[in-house]
């Protein structure tokens, strides 16, 4: 039973990966998203090899464990940290579940097969920190035959011990979820109490290196005394094999606990739909309103009770309001780093585009939209709408969530860094078209890519080719005019070059959006 589950969970993601609206994706495209994952795994080592490089000096020291034993500790954190919400979904959100369960089917099977391509995606994240920490060591010292055989086996205990982990606090958030009005919006602050806390580990980034490796007995200590299980396998994977097995025991204990506890309260947890106290609600006077706000409400109404929809799209917007506030706190230290160029005033307008056009390319607010209607696509098909207004409504939705709050970041940020009449008008201006062109190529990446046939929300809203191509090829569209930017500001001048990238991006938004208006609105309503 247990290889037949595997067997549909496999040929899901297959499925969703090599197809699209029920036909076999191109091989151009998919080769095309194969060089993107390429290229952000190879950023991804990149950064830890440089990481792992300033560690060397562990192994000098005689630390060789040390170094391990941070690099297992990594490796732990990027696993939990990159599936933790993942794993709340896959497990107690996913649309297939009362169907599995209505089988004859053991409830702990079915969980099993979820737990099982959630080890899948953590030991990717594993490796993307394991690989170049074993490649870094390999060339700075040899391992020894026994110490690599340690360290590929505690390498498995990884993501063994962050899938338990997981998986324990994403049955927590969905009891705490599954007994509140909106959760949604909880599932939301979550999300961002987690990147407040990474974004600030991630700026002390430098101090803790540093600290780290001025302080190497300190740390060595604490792992010693307090996390024995982590100072076990980096000693483990030192060489010292009689500790291997007590760290494969370790993270067989962990899982099996972590097992034990879901699977007793899994059909409970999926089937116990309860939540908190129902409001009564008083309907009123009723008005007739157009269908372009109807279908807008609906949107926002998606928006806001999607808690994977809300957590993965809705950060763009709060990482704006973000760099606005860090803006003012941080005035002093931007203006002296604008400083240290030439004519370094008059790039102050384009620094600002620059930085909200990249948060506006995180904004992917209508890349998933149409996927989103899945099975109830035909409820919008049924009804007297074209496909026109159907798109308008979607793009319209985008904007009203992204431009006020981009323009007003704008503003502020250029008011903030004296940028002058000018230089303000354009800083508000060009990431408000940023905005614009993201909503657009969002709606035509997904009416070229839909993805309806998903079992839980994170299918459309993390894994679809509409996002990923959305969200890269808007930071191309940011990154191409900077170095452009740079050739020609000398002949036009700070203002000449952002009026130019202004009329340009206005005429190309005018392009797509035609584009959409017209195919777009025939392509979606030959869905079915």
């Amino acid at each position: 039973m247990i290889k037949a589950l595997l067997k549909i969970r496999l040929r899901g993601l297959f499925h969703s990966m090599s197809q699209r609206a029920g036909k076999k994706r191109s091989t151009g495209m998919t080769v095309l998203l194969g060089l993107l994952f390429l290229y952000a795994g190879g950023a991804f080592c990149v950064l830890f090899g440089m990481m792992f490089f300033s560690l060397t000096p562990y192994c000098d020291a005689g630390l060789n464990w040390l170094y391990f034993t941070i690099a297992y500790t990594m490796a732990l954190a990027l696993s939990i940290f990159g599936s933790v919400f993942t794993a709340q979904s896959q497990l107690y959100d996913a649309k297939d579940n009362e169907l599995l369960l209505s089988m004859p089917i053991p409830p702990r099977l079915i969980l099993l097969s979820r737990m099982a391509v959630l080890f899948g995606l953590n030991l990717l994240f594993s490796v993307l920190v394991l690989a170049p920490a074993g490649v870094v060591y390999g060339m700075y010292t040899e391992f020894t035959a026994l110490g690599l055989v340690s360290f590929l086996l505690c390498g498995l205990t990884v993501p063994l011990v962050a899938l338990a982990l997981e998986c324990f606090l994403g049955w927590l958030l969905h009891l705490l979820l599954s007994r509140l009005n909106n959760r949604a919006a909880i599932s939301f602050l979550f999300m961002i109490l987690f990147l407040a806390v990474y974004f600030g580990i991630y700026s002390q980034a430098g101090k803790l290196m540093e600290t780290m490796i001025n302080n190497a007995d300190v740390i060595a200590g604490v792992f010693r005394i307090w996390i024995w299980p982590l100072y076990a396998m980096g000693i483990a994977a030192a060489g010292q094999i009689l500790y291997l097995p007590v760290c494969l025991l370790i993270a067989g204990g962990i899982f099996g606990l972590a097992y034990w506890i879901l699977a007793a309260t899994f059909l409970k947890s999926v089937t116990d739909h309860r939540g908190s106290r129902r409001k009564v609600k008083k309907i009123g006077k009723l008005q007739a309103g157009s269908a372009g706000k109807a279908l807008r409400f609906k949107e926002l109404r998606r928006f806001l009770t999607s808690p994977i929809y809300l957590t993965n799209m809705g950060l763009g917007p709060v990482m704006t309001a973000a760099a606005a506030v860090a803006g003012i706190i941080f005035r002093k230290e931007i203006l002296e780093f604008f400083g240290l160029f030439p004519n370094g005033d008059a790039l102050r307008p384009a620094g600002i585009a620059l930085v909200l056009g990249l948060l506006a390319g995180m904004s992917c607010i209508s890349a998933p939209s149409i996927s989103l209607e899945g099975k109830n696509l035909w409820i919008l098909k049924s009804m007297p709408l074209t496909g026109r207004q159907v798109l308008d409504a979607k793009l319209s939705f985008h904007c009203l969530l992204i431009i006020p709050v981009t323009a007003l970041a704008g503003a502020v940020l250029a008011i903030a860094l004296g940028c002058g009449l000018w230089g303000t008008l354009l800083a508000v201006f060009l990431p408000c078209l940023a905005c614009l062109l993201c909503g657009i190529l969002g709606l035509i990446f997904n009416l070229l890519f839909p993805k309806f046939d998903w079992i839980n929300p994170a299918g459309p809203c993390k894994q679809s080719a509409a996002v990923m191509l959305t969200m890269f090829l808007m930071w191309g569209a940011v990154l191409i005019p900077l170095f452009l930017y740079i050739f020609l500001s000398p002949l036009l001048g700070a203002i000449g070059c952002l009026l130019l990238f202004a009329v340009l991006l206005s005429l190309l938004n005018g392009g797509l959006l035609l584009c959409l208006r017209t195919w777009g609105a025939k392509r979606f309503e030959s869905f079915e």
